[in-house]
């Protein structure tokens, strides 16, 4: 009876595990000259903080410094081997326009309770997508040269903000599995 309902769990599992893969689109490549073996060390690069989630970059900065270190990769404060640098950003998209008097964005016919004085939906109300984008960058220190990108795209909700946290600790993680490339992978 156990065995069946691990079964039965697994191929569950096996099904949903690509519905929620294709929630985070990542993207990663490399400079197939570079020898990624010979680099041992680490350093970040000089950035600013972000002033919007100070908080999320720290968990940005975290994770790659766990990643990195897991990968024998050591962190250090002078004459790295490798330069890492991070960019974040968020892209909202609005279903409707706000302050829409010729109610365009219905197709010209007025939302409920509209009147010609008040327009469409008011801004408040207008359902927004957003999406997050990362991307992180491992630089040739010595030949000042970009040797690896990772970028993943994800859809962040600014209501929870614990889910951005865990969005961010389940992208990076994916980003880097590709990290370092196999000698000869395309």
């Amino acid at each position: 009876m156990t065995t069946n309902r691990w079964a039965r769990t697994a191929v569950l599992a096996a099904l949903l595990f690509p519905c929620m893969a294709a929630a985070q689109k990542i993207k990663s490549g490399y400079d197939k000259s570079a020898d990624f073996s010979s680099f041992k060390t680490y350093a970040w690069t000089q950035q600013q903080p972000s002033p919007i989630q100070p908080l999320v970059a720290t968990v940005i900065v975290a994770d790659i410094d766990h990643e990195l270190s897991a990968r024998g990769l050591r962190k250090v404060d002078k004459d790295p081997d490798l330069l890492v640098a991070y960019y974040a950003g968020a892209n909202a998209q609005s279903a409707f326009a706000p302050a829409d008097p010729g109610h365009l964005s219905t197709g010209g016919i007025p939302p409920p309770n509209a009147t010609m004085w008040t327009g469409s939906l008011p801004a408040t109300a207008l359902p927004q997508v957003v999406k997050g984008t990362l991307v992180i960058d491992l630089a040739d220190a010595r030949r000042q040269q970009l040797i690896w990108r990772a970028t993943a795209e994800a859809k962040i909700n600014y209501e929870k903000q614990s889910k951005i946290y865990d969005t961010v600790n389940k992208v990076i993680p994916k980003m880097f599995e590709k990290y370092p490339p196999a000698p000869g992978s395309k």
